[in-house]
Order: structure tokens, then sequence, then C-alpha cells
């Protein structure tokens, strides 16, 4: 499973990218995709829920979220493979949820960063 996230420190460049990708016959409106928007610089913590089904588990789940575009030496709390890690603790019961916190990361400049967010293997 792939979760793709976006963020924009700048809500004009959204609007416009918008409407550029409407107008080329898009039928997808970005504006409608879950963002993060931000000013002179933007902290965001990407968050993601696990939840099992089936069967409880006793274990840990670990998520990357990998930067896809956007410029990576304008974010602070990447890796050096431009990605970030996070963790939803376990014990789980049948149904049991528990949130996985990527943890701050600050974008120093304006623009669109894409991240693609993977469930690694327990």
């Amino acid at each position: 499973m792939q979760i793709w996230f976006h963020i924009d420190v700048n809500s004009a460049f959204l609007s416009w990218t918008a409407l550029d990708l409407l107008n080329a016959g898009s039928h997808e409106d970005i504006r409608e995709i879950p963002a993060i928007i931000g000013g002179e610089g933007a902290d965001a913590a990407l968050k993601v829920t696990k939840q099992v089904k089936g069967a409880g588990y006793n274990g840990d789940f670990t998520f990357t979220a990998v930067l896809k575009s956007g410029n990576a030496a304008a974010v602070e709390g990447l890796d050096d493979n431009h990605a970030v890690t996070a963790v939803a603790n376990g014990p789980y019961t049948d149904g049991g949820t528990s949130e996985a916190v990527f943890g701050q990361l600050t974008f120093k400049e304006a623009g669109t960063y894409t991240f693609e967010v993977s469930e690694n293997a327990p």
C-alpha cells in the first residue's frame, strides 16, 4: 500500500498548479487532496494510523515516507535517502489501531513536496 502526501509551502503555488492541471484536462483537483500549507517555513509532522483486522498482533509496524518530488535540501528532518521513518506500536487487538508519527519536518523553501509512504514488512 502506498499513501501520498502533498505539502505546499506556498498556497498560491498550489492554486496555480491546480488550475494549470485542470485547464490541461486533469479530472482531479489537487486542491482537494489533503495538504499542509505554510508561509516563511512550514513545520509538519506527518502521521499514519495502522489498523489490524482479523486477529490480534503483538508487534510493531514501521512505515517509511520518501520524498519523491521537491527540493530535499530545503527539508530539515530527512535522512540521507530523503526519507523519514515512523513506528506504530503494538500490541493490537482485532480491529485495534495505533498512530505512527514521522516526526517534525521543516520546509524552508516554497514549493510542492510529494512523499510516498510505505509500510515496511514486520
